[in-house]
């Protein structure tokens, strides 16, 4: 499960991963690993889920100057089913690997991180405007893509964007059948967006998040939004979040099981 905002960064991806593996461990009854890929910027999922990211990570494997994915896991030190690889001590102009090898060594390093930490769920946290070989590998292994964005009138240029620039060629040249969900983050009330982007959600949903000042106090303190009691805005943020969590939680399901469409 992947968390895309293309371009666009400032979003609440990071906050959103964070939190939804501490859910969806606990829903599904199940390990989770997220993998922060936050190059060059404040890898503030793997802050929110307690580890510390001054380690080597997900980009040093790809570039090939660590071979063992032991080295790059930490567990959350909210909970103990919440596995963390964080991006690692290798920034995005250090990169010297093209997309394809970039493509073999992220599947080495999928199937070596599913053996050492018994995950049945994947996150991946992407960092907008990174380099090729960081954005394509995680898209096209990814089942479930969810392209998260503010609540604003300029997000149906940023999807319309992201649609033409990934999603269409993965869907029609590739033939690719992942599930694309649509989150519009940080809601603001008598704004219509929701309504005509509808069609960017291929085979899954538009969720919308209410915009909360506990949510952004807690994020700015690094906590996970969900380990706190659900009163005032954080109420009606959860919610909404809770709500996505469920329908989430069927879409990962559908694919552990295979029953999909």
């Amino acid at each position: 499960m992947v968390f895309f905002s293309g371009s666009k960064g400032g979003t609440g991806k990071s906050t959103l991963a964070a939190n939804l593996a501490i859910l969806l461990s606990q829903s599904l009854k199940t390990n989770t690993l997220l993998i922060d890929l936050g190059v060059d910027s404040s890898q503030t999922a793997s802050r929110i889920l307690g580890v510390v990211p001054d380690k080597q990570g997900a980009l040093d494997y790809l570039v090939g100057s660590v071979g063992e994915v032991n080295r790059l896991v930490d567990k959350s030190s909210y909970l103990s089913s919440v596995f963390v690889v964080p991006p690692g001590m290798t920034r995005s102009y250090q990169l010297n690997i093209g997309v394809k090898d970039a493509y073999s060594r992220w599947l080495g390093m999928l199937g070596s991180l599913v053996m050492a930490t018994g995950a049945s769920v994947i996150l991946i946290d992407m960092p907008a405007n990174a380099p090729m070989p960081i954005t394509v590998p995680p898209l096209l292994t990814a089942q479930i893509i969810n392209i998260v964005l503010d609540h604003a009138a300029y997000s149906e240029y940023v999807l319309r964007e992201i649609d033409n620039a990934y999603i269409q060629p993965m869907l029609t040249q590739l033939g690719y059948k992942q599930v694309i969900n649509v989150i519009l983050n940080k809601s603001l009330p008598n704004m219509d967006v929701d309504n005509r982007i509808r069609g960017y959600a291929r085979n899954g949903e538009v969720f919308v998040l209410p915009t909360s000042p506990i949510v952004q106090y807690l994020t700015a303190t690094l906590k996970p939004v969900v380990l706190y009691e659900p009163r005032g805005t954080l109420a009606e943020f959860r919610k909404a979040f809770d709500n996505m969590t469920n329908t989430l939680t069927r879409q990962v399901k559908a694919m552990l099981t295979g029953h999909v469409d």
